[in-house]
């Protein structure tokens, strides 16, 4: 994940002898709480680095600005304004999607143009999706245990709900599906199993990757049952990103 805001700022400063050079300023227009997004640091900084080079040549007076703002569902960059008609009323050339930015940002899942305005200037604009947030269901009767999970998930992008057992595992599928769940199938007062059973035998849930966290080393019942993976308690922070992310990354 990257720092859109730094990155775009840290792009800036490079950019600065190229600004002297065409006696240009600019200016950064973020906010400070903008997410990050799912890209590479290297090839962000590229993307920036050929769209504000390019329109710095391309500026229409003295000031170029860099907009960043969220979209609905991604990080949005706009660069301006720039010159679109030379003295001659003809168009200019380059002022045209950049191939190379472009072709990154596709990567990505984004894209890149030119967003032409009424006086005759335009910018250049690109976005980059928002990483899909994935929402997890915690099966687990341990507060400790359940705020430990909420914890480690939470530092990696991920939505949790608790519950705490069956009736309101039911209702958990009832409101929203989850995108995956972990579930302690050793709880005194619940059938872990039981629950198990059920998830993959509703439609809403029968596809839902499942993960076993247990004191219990029965994996291969858990695996016959249903169960993607298997893992035994206590669960460090690695093992359950790396497995949540290997089964959401499946789906």
């Amino acid at each position: 994940l990257v720092d859109v805001v730094g990155q775009t700022h840290r792009v800036a400063e490079m950019l600065s002898p190229l600004l002297d050079q065409e006696h240009a300023d600019i200016t950064i227009d973020a906010a400070a709480d903008l997410p990050p997004v799912q890209a590479s640091p290297m090839v962000l900084g590229q993307i920036l680095l050929n769209a504000i080079s390019e329109a710095v040549g391309l500026v229409s007076g003295d000031m170029l600005r860099v907009s960043v703002r969220r979209s609905e569902l991604a990080v949005l960059w706009e660069i301006g304004p720039l010159r679109c008609v030379d003295d001659d009323g003809q168009v200019v050339e380059k002022c045209e999607p950049l191939a190379l930015s472009q072709a990154l940002v596709q990567v990505y899942g984004g894209q890149l143009w030119i967003e032409r305005r009424l006086d005759a200037a335009a910018e250049i604009c690109f976005e980059i999706p928002l990483p899909r947030r994935v929402s997890v269901l915690v099966v687990e009767d341990d507060p400790d245990m359940a705020r430990l999970y909420q914890r480690y998930l939470t530092a990696g992008q991920y939505v949790v709900r608790t519950a705490t057992d069956f009736e309101l595992v039911r209702r958990c599928v009832k409101d929203s599906p989850p995108d995956l769940v972990l579930l302690d199938v050793f709880m005194p007062n619940n059938d872990g199993w039981q629950i198990l059973t059920w998830l993959r035998s509703e439609p809403e849930t029968s596809r839902v990757p499942i993960v076993v966290c247990s004191v219990l080393e029965q994996p291969d019942l858990a695996l016959a049952l249903g169960a993607q993976a298997v893992l035994q308690k206590p669960v460090t922070q690695m093992d359950l990103l790396e497995t949540a992310r290997r089964l959401v990354e499946r789906e």
